[in-house]
Parts: C-alpha cells; sequence; structure tokens
C-alpha cells in the first residue's frame, strides 16, 4: 500500500473512534466533577454541623449561667468563690437550718424572711420562678428530691412533738379565789425543747437545765383586755408567757406590789412538772425528735453540697422546652454520593 493510502485509512479509523474516546472523556469528567462536587458538600455539611453544635452549646451555657443564679440565690451566697473559701463553713441564708431543737425554714431567714410560714426547704420567692422551676423538673430533679426529703423529715419532727405535748399530762393549774393560773401552750413547747437540748449536747444535764428554766421565769405582764397577767419566760429573744393568771376582770388584778406572788407559783409549778419528767422519763418521743433534727441537719447538708457542685458545673444536664424550641435543628443532605 502507498503511503497516500496508508494516512487516508489512519484518518478514516480515526474518524470512526473519535466521537467514542470524545464520549468516554465526557463520561470521566462527569464523574470527576460528581466527586469534587460531593467532596465540597461533605466539607460543607461538616462546617455546617460544627457551627450548628457551636451555636447550641452556647445556648445551653446561656440557659446553664441562667439557671445557676438560681441555684446561688437559693444557697444564699452568691459571690461565693469555692476556690478560695470553703462553703460550708459560711452562713448561708437562704437555705433551712437545724437549731438546738427545732428546724427553721428557708422563710425564716435571709431575703425571703415571713412570720409564721409553714416550713420550706425552698425559698417562697423562689418557687415562683419559672427558671427555678425548669431547674428542678428538668435539669437537676434531685434537688426536688432532697427539698422533698427534708421536709418530710421536719414533718415527721412536728408530730413527734405534737404526740409528746399531747401525753404530757403532768402540767397543773392552780385556783384561788381571786384567779385561775393556767399554763399556756409555750410552756408545753418550751418543756418539750429543753428536754430535746439536754438529749442532743452531752454537755447539759437535766438538773441544770431545770434550775436554768427556773431562772428565766419572771416579770408579770398585765393585759386588761383579757384580764390577764401573763407570766413571761425571759430570754436574749424576747419574752414569752408560759403561764397566765385569769381574772373575771382587770379591776380585780393584784397590785404590782404583790404580782410577784403569781411569778413564784408559776415557777412552783413548773418544777413540779419538771420533777415528774425527770422521775417517770417519757423520753421515747424525745429520742426520736433528736434523730430527726441530727438526720435533717445531715439532709441539709447533702443539699447544700449538692448546690455547690451545681454552681461548679459547666453546663448544666437535662432537656427543657426551653432548649427545644431555640436548639438549631441540623440540616440533612439526602445525597448519598457519587454512584
Amino acid at each position: 500500500m502507498s503511503d497516500l493510502g496508508y494516512r487516508s485509512s489512519s484518518i478514516h479509523l480515526l474518524g470512526q473512534w473519535f466521537p467514542v474516546v470524545n464520549a468516554a472523556g465526557s463520561v470521566s469528567l462527569t464523574a470527576v466533577l460528581a466527586l469534587l462536587y460531593f467532596h465540597q458538600s461533605q466539607i460543607l455539611e461538616s462546617q455546617q454541623e460544627l457551627l450548628t453544635a457551636e451555636l447550641n452549646r452556647d445556648l445551653r451555657e446561656n440557659h446553664t449561667e441562667t439557671l445557676r443564679e438560681r441555684v446561688r440565690e437559693w444557697h444564699g451566697n452568691t459571690e461565693i468563690d469555692i476556690s478560695d473559701i470553703d462553703p460550708l463553713d459560711t452562713p448561708s441564708d437562704n437555705l433551712p437550718s437545724v437549731a438546738q431543737a427545732s428546724f427553721q425554714s428557708a422563710d425564716e431567714n435571709g431575703l425571703y424572711a415571713f412570720s409564721e410560714t409553714e416550713f420550706t426547704a425552698i425559698p417562697s420567692q423562689l418557687t415562683e420562678d419559672y427558671y427555678f422551676q425548669d431547674l428542678l423538673q428538668n435539669h437537676a430533679p434531685e434537688l426536688q428530691k432532697q427539698a422533698d426529703a427534708i421536709e418530710f423529715i421536719e414533718s415527721d419532727f412536728q408530730q413527734v412533738k405534737s404526740r409528746f405535748i399531747d401525753e404530757l399530762d403532768y402540767i397543773e393549774t392552780r385556783k384561788t379565789e381571786q384567779y385561775s393560773l393556767e399554763p399556756t401552750d409555750e410552756l408545753l413547747e418550751w418543756i418539750f425543747e429543753e428536754l430535746v437540748k439536754v438529749h442532743r449536747y452531752s454537755d447539759r444535764t437535766f438538773g441544770e437545765t431545770r434550775e436554768r428554766m427556773l431562772d428565766q421565769i419572771g416579770s408579770p405582764r398585765e393585759w386588761e383586755d383579757g384580764a390577764v397577767i401573763w407570766i413571761n419566760r425571759d430570754v436574749r429573744s424576747g419574752s414569752f408567757a408560759v403561764y397566765g393568771a385569769h381574772f373575771s376582770s382587770a379591776e380585780d388584778f393584784l397590785p404590782r406590789e404583790e404580782q410577784d406572788q403569781i411569778v413564784e407559783e408559776a415557777q412552783q409549778l413548773v418544777r413540779s412538772v419538771l420533777t415528774e419528767i425527770e422521775s417517770e422519763r417519757p423520753l421515747k418521743r424525745i429520742d426520736r425528735a433528736v434523730k430527726l433534727l441530727n438526720k435533717g441537719e445531715k439532709s441539709i447538708t447533702d443539699l447544700r453540697y449538692t448546690l455547690i457542685e451545681y454552681d461548679g458545673r459547666v453546663v448544666y444536664p437535662g432537656d427543657c422546652e426551653y432548649l427545644r424550641e431555640e436548639s438549631i435543628v441540623p440540616r440533612t443532605t439526602s445525597s448519598n454520593g457519587p454512584n
């Protein structure tokens, strides 16, 4: 074959194969572009997920700070730095507490002091706070359980106290031609509390307690509207009537210089009661009351520790309506990549 014929044949052959080669190149290019697009989509989706996660974390951290304010308000030490100070050694105004012979409600301390309120482990004003309820229900339910446990212990203590007073049948009255000397409810509660102190603290004896109680009885106070001369127990925190001399009218009151005899009679009656108690020893209720006070004190300490723990957490666990509404939901792609 001549050179001219060979070239003509080659050109003809290339003309036949060019569309095939061209088509194959297009397919390869399309595949490469698809792969690049998928890879870029994956990068963008990953960046979106990271941004979404960061925004949602910021949302949770901000919500945590809102809840942390409630934790600190309940604890009572809003400026505490637990790295420098032992919080258990600092006063905490808004928690309940245990006194020597009684429970003190959170509402009897600090910012939320109200008179004659029912015992509560949580300050009343906080219970009405939306975010505080969110904290207890969704992020720190153990705090609610601890508060409920403390209130249950205190309720049990009050029942023991009431039963002791109901069973205390040593209390005496004295009637004269001029008046009737009768005990008050404060006397019964006073006796209960003093017995609890004797059995709760080893440095107290019954005899010393009796003499101290008798020394505190004094200072008669006239109440004309009720025709009563109250015999008070005088302590640093105030005066509390333990006996009342009831007259027919205020006109029948003894002269002030003779009212000391009523004080002496009240002292004699209290001494008689305490002597009966010392000999009979009706102390089953007292022992139970002491155990409940000690248990309550430990439970309040545990609550304080839990509040301190939550104060130190970076973010609070749990989910709530606020986070569900404000959180950003990541967008999902329908592409499964190149085929």
